[in-house]
């Protein structure tokens, strides 16, 4: 289930919690979990951007001591943006400020009772958003690699906005979602219309654009595993288990 932001709008439901920054980020993670196992017992919350999440600890303090339910699991979602590791440190000081256990690092769960999650994104490490996340995911299929294609043009072409690295990752999931038989705006909207599917079905390549068949610059779409050669549909990337699995125990 999710709430979307502000904090002050939330209704504490279950006892794994799972805090994002926005509600199309919402909207993603709880069709990903979905996705890994069916309906769990999780609530999705967005904050309402990345720099609100002190303001909804306080306010997530407030409304589990008026509830009767107990928080087992709490887990934190944020970009990374230019810097991980200034994002890692600003969630585990905004954790630790409000009593909770945080990790030492992102992707690692601290404490027992509640347990506490922190992943950082795309990797852990690296600079980038959501979007990266879903752009390694895609970047080889036909949609994939026309999308890079549009983006080497604007980038030719002077369009300073396509260089910096978020900026870039954004703009490609935007042409790549364009793809799509009926396009929407937002991963977080697409994978909540493809979750409990296998596929997200896309509109049928024409002879001269095959998966087979080599682009304009010469390149082979990647042969992915599962890939609906028959009717232009191309797969989703698998769930993270692993890393679900550190809020749904």
């Amino acid at each position: 289930m999710t709430a979307a932001g502000p904090a002050t709008s939330w209704s504490v439901e279950c006892p794994r919690l799972l805090l994002v920054e926005g509600t199309d980020e919402a909207r993603f993670f709880s069709a990903l979990l979905r996705k890994a196992g069916g309906e769990c017992d999780m609530q999705v919350l967005a904050l309402g951007g990345k720099d609100a999440l002190r303001r909804s600890l306080r306010i997530l303090d407030t409304r589990l001591a008026r509830s009767e339910i107990v928080c087992r699991s709490l887990g934190v979602v944020r970009d990374a943006d230019d810097d991980a590791e200034g994002s890692l440190r600003s969630v585990r000081d905004a954790l630790r400020n409000y009593g909770w256990e945080p990790p030492a690092r992102a992707g690692a769960v601290a404490g027992d009772s509640p347990r506490v999650g922190i992943f950082v994104l795309p990797d852990g490490q690296g600079q980038g958003a959501l979007e990266t996340l879903c752009r390694r995911a895609v970047e080889e299929s036909v949609p994939g690699l026309c999308a890079e294609q549009f983006l080497d043009c604007l980038r030719k072409a002077g369009h300073e906005e396509t260089s910096r690295a978020t900026n870039a990752d954004k703009a490609f999931v935007h042409a790549y979602l364009a793809s799509g038989r009926n396009p929407v705006a937002r991963v977080g909207e697409a994978a909540d219309r493809a979750a409990g599917t296998s596929t997200i079905r896309r509109s049928r390549p024409s002879s001269s654009s095959s998966p087979d068949s080599p682009l304009a610059d010469g390149r082979r779409p990647r042969a992915l595993p599962g890939d609906g050669r028959d009717d232009g549909g191309y797969p989703v990337a698998e769930p993270p288990r692993a890393s679900i699995a550190m809020w749904t125990k």
